[in-house]
């Protein structure tokens, strides 16, 4: 409810004899809203929000040895718990700690195990801190968040360019660090995407990586950037510009 006030009060044209009818509020508090709604409160209260068989197979990314790595502390804890005829039902909350765990071992270990890793954290982090800025804006424009970056399809020809040494375009670095984050399965893309009469790729945050920025695992929310401000991203960090606030 908070979320469809909000995004009430910044429209432009503003009624005084605003009434929400019932039906109008069952439309317009759809999944995306709910979805959103979740993840805000998750954060407000402190509640566990990564649990579960269905946000583990998430996370995993569609990659078995990801899935392997995250649950293999919880797998090991409900076997000994069985062992001892313990309880094997894992709290909410247990879950959530066991998984941040693995991810940030996960994290902790792209500079030693990627190529050009410092780079390509770098690149992630400022990725991650700008999806988690604009998820968390009070009226959750692109709810229930978004979850990865899109450059247009002649920007990605300039960099697969730039990483072939074809002329100095000076973004060779940017090249490097998005292509080996695309080979270790880091960014996720999808190529030729429609959208506002343009064509792009979209390069979504491998799953894990959202539970390190507390973001949503579902895909669709991104927000198209420039090469330029991309490249700032990877010499500098994420700022934000007006209306978007690191949280």
């Amino acid at each position: 409810m908070e979320i469809l006030i909000e995004r009430d009060r910044r429209k432009e044209q503003k009624s005084l004899d605003f009434v929400l009818s019932s039906d109008d509020l069952e439309e317009r508090e759809g999944s995306d809203v709910e979805a959103a709604a979740e993840l805000f409160l998750a954060r407000e209260l402190g509640l566990p929000y990564y649990y579960g068989p269905g946000r583990l197979a998430s996370l995993a990314s569609a990659n078995i040895e990801q899935f392997l790595s995250l649950a293999g502390d919880e797998f090991e804890e409900i076997v000994a718990a069985a062992l001892l005829k313990r309880p094997t039902d894992l709290p909410a909350e247990r879950q959530e700690a066991m998984l941040r765990k693995a991810v940030d071992a996960l994290w902790q270990e792209i500079p030693r195990r990627v190529r050009n890793g410092r780079e390509v954290r770098a690149l992630l982090e400022a990725i991650g801190s700008f999806a988690r800025s604009v998820t968390y804006q009070p009226n959750a424009p692109y709810s229930p968040g978004v979850t990865g970056i899109a450059i247009s399809m002649a920007d990605r020809d300039r960099l697969r360019d730039s990483k072939a040494g074809a002329g100095g375009t000076g973004y060779e670095g940017l090249a490097s660090a998005m292509a080996s984050a695309i080979a270790h399965n880091l960014l996720e893309p999808i190529l030729n995407y429609k959208v506002k009469g343009g064509t792009w790729m979209v390069l979504y945050l491998n799953r894990a990586l959202c539970l390190k920025f507390a973001l949503p695992l579902h895909y669709g929310g991104f927000r198209e950037r420039s090469l330029s401000e991309l490249a700032g991203w990877l010499a500098h960090g994420f700022r934000p510009r007006n209306g978007e606030s690191l949280r």
